[in-house]
């Protein structure tokens, strides 16, 4: 199931209860919980909805590989998504974070370790290896909607 991409949606998974943990328990310039704030609760639900439809396309690529069909638009679609999805998380983690979102690995004051400004950086590659996200647009256009090569 090399290229289903269940990588991405589950890793999702993992990242987002993380910082629904870290939004629980961590103040707000107001005072209460981060995850109290209306704008945080919407990226929340936003994300939640990313994860799902990522884990829903990736299970279709996983099924169709297993009964011995070859899926083209749908790998693509998948890799969009779920690359698309990390990209998202990384971001939302480092900002969710505030200004010491910034402090990377090592730093005592770097709130969950201080993994998402280096995650946010290396997300980058996943644009790009296995196909780049144009790549896998077209293939999605020709492939998928019959639409010509442009």
């Amino acid at each position: 199931f090399e290229r289903s991409g269940v990588q991405y949606p589950a890793g999702g998974r993992r990242t987002f209860n993380e910082l629904l943990e870290f939004a629980k328990v961590t103040p707000g310039s107001d005072g209460q919980s981060l995850s109290e704030d209306p704008e945080i609760r919407r990226q929340f639900a936003e994300l939640d909805v990313d994860i799902e439809c990522a884990r829903l396309v990736a299970y279709e690529v996983a099924w169709m590989q297993s009964v011995g069909q070859i899926p083209n638009k749908e790998a693509s679609a998948a890799k969009v998504l779920g690359t698309k999805l990390t990209q998202k998380l990384a971001k939302f983690g480092t900002e969710l974070a505030g200004m010491y979102g910034m402090l990377g690995p090592g730093s005592e004051f770097a709130p969950i370790d201080g993994r998402y400004p280096q995650m946010q950086m290396s997300v980058v590659a996943h644009t790009i290896f296995a196909g780049t996200t144009e790549i896998q647009k077209n293939i999605i256009a020709t492939r998928g909607l019959g639409l010509p090569r442009g």
